[in-house]
């Protein structure tokens, strides 16, 4: 089932004609041709012209295989396995000749004796079906649309009573045993392959289509393979994460195909856990008990958040989510004075007034990121968020954001007044990388003592400080970058000038579109800024036009605020717990939590300690 050796139509003189043109003064080895009943070539596909060779195709000897396509000009190398079989992709088109030779490099700039293989023509696509009603029987999607009576069930129409027993006219003959393919689990460099075995000598394709099949939009990736002479294939480095939908379909050279195939991949190892907050659900009161909110985050080994697989409906992610049944407490725990109370959590009942006590926010799968805070120092930024008894309250809120991120973020920080600049412990002027988690905490101690040298400049200049948190971005070589900015205003000057800045600042963070940049999201907390304000529009449209937020907020809210921010850009599993809140702990406590997620047989610990509020308490 495969075009093997030159086409019989193609005359001797043409390919003579060809071999001379294509040597040149390219020095020729003494590689013999590849054996011409071992050479498959598929039908172009994306553009690409698929083609394998068998074991024993080349001596063991040979390294590399040169493909090279006429008239198109499209040229590839590819490895020879040890056995002398390969597999390769050439761009080509339909009737080009393609020149297969062993070659002595990966250059192929010394190459053996060609063989000519001529790619045979892409199959005419066939119409797409639906089953027909109430007849039952099959009929071109085109004439359903269009409304046209059904098909006479004597005519010898394929019978159905679903679209997919349509499949025969729609040339689905081809049978594939989905017992028969194995996905393994991702790795640490996010990788997975896909083996199996299918009709033979077919052009396997798979298809990763993420979670479009739930309703996310999301890009799609594929690869192809020919299938050994007994069937066999392998599609290894295929970029997938646990819970992304894998399609897989085989076709021959005839245009018969298999179903399509739809597989699940496996979650990766469990590698670590985060809890990145413990909130108050609703309004906690002293020497009661009462819901709060525990935000959780399994990832596995490749950097990635897992959505662990269970019996219950998908209510949080695709495969179901976190479950209280998968975490364990093993401490849990409030301050109170010198004494320390326990708190006894239990999962929160479901009732009426409370459907739910599980859910998500954010997305739970996502991988690491590179955060930079943007941090308002100015003087604008103190008359809003302070007052004579206490510093500013965002110095804080921020350190407390800073700490309280994943384990496999990072994170910098810029503070801006009227220019804008890296903060740091040592060398800030000169660190042009992200800290690293070890560094996290001297990051936040160096954020707190910005309290004692803010306020002394007026007209900060927020786009400066995008700028700058771009640059870092940039210069760490972050793919997986966001900008996280607290400002008490908008752009300044005039709309001419906040314009003119406001287009520096995007071209920053959306990068070199012809280099493919990264664009990095840029979310705004605004502080105490007025609706109405000049050139706030400027703002909500740098958060539109990157897929990020903006969060007003009052001195108050500041650190709820930065939380909520958190939350939803790391992608948390959240479980509603009932614990004892003691008697004595005020206005704000500090809760102290261990605990395990136990996903199949792996495990994995973290703790947490956080401040919680208690809304109705005794104690001021």
């Amino acid at each position: 089932m495969g075009v093997r050796g030159f086409s019989g139509a193609i005359g001797l003189s043409t390919v003579l004609a060809l071999a001379a043109s294509c040597t040149g003064g390219t020095p020729r080895s003494d590689i013999p041709a590849p054996d011409l009943d071992s050479v498959l070539v598929f039908f172009p596909a994306g553009g690409l012209a698929h083609g394998r060779g068998l074991a024993g195709t080349f001596p063991s000897s040979v390294q590399w295989v040169s493909v090279r396509s006429h008239p198109t000009e499209g040229f590839s190398t590819t490895p020879v396995e040890a056995d002398g079989s390969f597999q390769f992709t050439v761009i080509a088109i339909s009737g080009d000749l393609l020149e297969i030779a062993g070659s002595e490099d990966s250059k192929g700039k010394s190459r053996g004796e060609p063989l000519y293989v001529q790619v045979p023509a892409t199959p005419l696509p066939v119409d797409d079906y639906v089953c027909c009603l109430p007849t039952g029987t099959c009929q071109t999607k085109e004439d359903n649309d269009a409304q046209h009576a059904c098909p006479d069930p004597l005519t010898g129409a394929t019978q159905c009573s679903l679209d997919r027993d349509c499949g025969i006219d729609e040339l689905e003959y081809l049978p594939i045993d989905p017992t028969r393919i194995a996905i393994t689990r991702p790795n640490e460099d996010r990788r997975v392959s896909v083996n199996g075995i299918v009709t033979p000598d077919t052009l396997v394709e798979v298809v990763n289509r993420r979670l479009n099949g739930v309703g996310y939009s999301s890009p799609q990736s594929r690869k192809l393979q020919i299938a050994s002479d007994v069937g066999q294939f392998s599609v290894t480095n295929l970029d997938a994460q646990g819970d992304d939908e894998l399609v897989i379909q085989t076709r021959d050279l005839l245009g018969f195909k298999s179903p399509p195939v739809s597989f699940k991949v496996p979650d990766a190892e469990l590698a670590g856990v985060d809890v990145l907050g413990a909130f108050a659900w609703e309004p906690l009161t002293n020497g009661q008990r009462g819901p709060v909110a525990v935000h959780i985050s399994p990832y596995g080994i490749d950097g990635r958040g897992i959505c662990p697989d269970t019996d219950q409906p998908p209510e949080v992610c695709h495969s179901g989510g976190l479950t209280h049944e998968m975490v364990s407490f093993l401490r849990a725990e409030m301050k109170v004075g010198q004494d320390t109370a326990q708190l006894n959590p239990g999962p929160s009942p479901i009732s009426t007034a409370r459907p739910h006590n599980r859910g998500a926010e954010g997305d739970v799968r996502s991988p690491a990121q590179d955060i930079v805070l943007v941090l308002d120092v100015s003087q604008p930024a103190n008359a809003k968020d302070g007052n004579d008894l206490a510093p500013p309250r965002r110095f804080d809120a921020a350190a407390r954001f800073i700490r309280g991120l994943r384990s496999r973020d990072r994170v910098g920080v810029v503070a801006f007044d009227q220019t804008a600049r890296r903060i740091g412990v040592t060398k800030p002027d000169l660190d042009p990388g992200l800290r690293e988690l070890d560094r996290r905490e001297e990051l936040a101690q160096g954020v707190l003592g910005l309290a004692n040298q803010s306020g002394l400049l007026n007209d900060p200049d927020i786009l400066a400080g995008i700028d700058e948190a771009a640059r870092m971005l940039r210069q760490a070589k972050s793919t997986n970058g966001r900008i996280v900015v607290v400002s008490s205003n908008p752009p300044l000057g005039t709309r001419d000038e906040a314009l003119q800045a406001w287009d520096v600042t995007l071209a920053y963070v959306q990068g070199d579109t012809d280099r493919n940049d990264p664009v990095y999201p840029v979310d705004v907390v605004g502080l105490e800024i007025a609706s109405d304000a000049p050139n706030l529009d400027l703002i909500d449209d740098l958060n539109r036009f990157t897929d990020g937020r903006y969060y007003s907020t009052t001195a108050f809210g500041i650190e709820q605020t930065l939380t909520d921010a958190r939350s939803y850009l790391s992608g948390s599993f959240i479980l509603l717990y009932d614990m004892d809140i003691p008697l004595g702990v005020g206005k704000s406590g500090t809760i102290e939590l261990e605990l395990e997620v136990v996903l199949g047989e792996e495990r994995a610990r973290t703790s947490y300690t956080g401040p919680i509020r208690i809304l109705n308490s005794s104690n001021n």
